[in-house]
């Protein structure tokens, strides 16, 4: 039976779009597994992880009308853009900045779902098309230092609505991404909150009112009784690696 499932799906890939399946998210959960830990990434050894390559090779076969509901899409199009960016990485191995590889995010394409796509394209013209969720910025990771930690697992339509909640409060957390100084009442937020803005703020709610609800109650209580200034980290651009 293995045999023979193994041979439907080299067919199936041969011949064009295969069907979405959370399963085939498994190959991309045991590369991460492997070697991402404490959300850096060995990326010597995932450019030799058989799982990892054939995770890649599924991905730009898969036929994205045959997602069963929005969760599993959304799944889909958030581990892409992760595999896409360690791909990246490995094409350019070895390096210090995604920065320093022109175009690696919105020249260099990646083969996805059929057609090919920059790490933009499928960040703004897809995820954030598709899906009013400002959470998804907690998910995306460039391979930069400053990103949020890449976990060492992979999304499925089952887990990502929780694990989105608490990848948002270890992000916001994380004093290594942001950070309230008590002493200057300065809430030093991640540059993603500055760049993408509009993702966040409301006419009625501000950057600090969306963050709030994910903070621990220590800093909830503190915003409540004082008047914080928000000013924005500066970005390391570093690549998340394993040293």
């Amino acid at each position: 039976m293995r045999y023979f499932t193994s041979i439907c799906f080299i067919l199936l890939t041969i011949s064009g779009y295969v069907h979405l399946s959370d399963g085939r998210h498994e190959l991309f959960d045991r590369a991460l597994q492997r070697h991402v830990k404490d959300g850096l990434v060995d990326y010597e050894a995932m450019a030799e992880e058989e799982d990892f390559k054939r995770y890649v090779g599924w991905v730009k076969n898969v036929n994205v009308d045959s997602f069963k509901s929005r969760t599993e899409e959304m799944a889909f199009w958030v581990n892409a853009y992760n595999a896409m960016a360690i791909l990246g990485v490995i094409q350019n191995y070895p390096l210090e900045k995604v920065i320093d590889v022109e175009g690696f995010f919105d020249k260099n394409k990646h083969a996805v779902a059929g057609d090919k796509y920059t790490l933009d394209q499928i960040e703004k013209e897809i995820l954030f098309k598709k899906f009013d969720e400002p959470r998804l910025h907690f998910l995306l990771v460039c391979a930069a230092k400053s990103c949020p930690n890449l976990p060492s697992e992979a999304y499925t339509g089952e887990n990502i609505k929780n694990k989105m909640e608490n990848v948002t409060r270890t992000f916001l957390n994380n004093s290594g991404k942001n950070r309230l100084d008590k002493e200057e009442n300065v809430f030093y937020l991640s540059q993603i909150f500055n760049w993408y803005r509009k993702d966040f703020v409301t006419k009625k709610e501000s950057v600090l009112d969306f963050i709030k609800p994910y903070l621990s109650e220590e800093k909830q209580e503190y915003l409540e009784q004082k008047e914080v200034t928000v000013e924005y980290l500066k970005y390391d651009w570093s690549l998340n690696e394993q040293q």
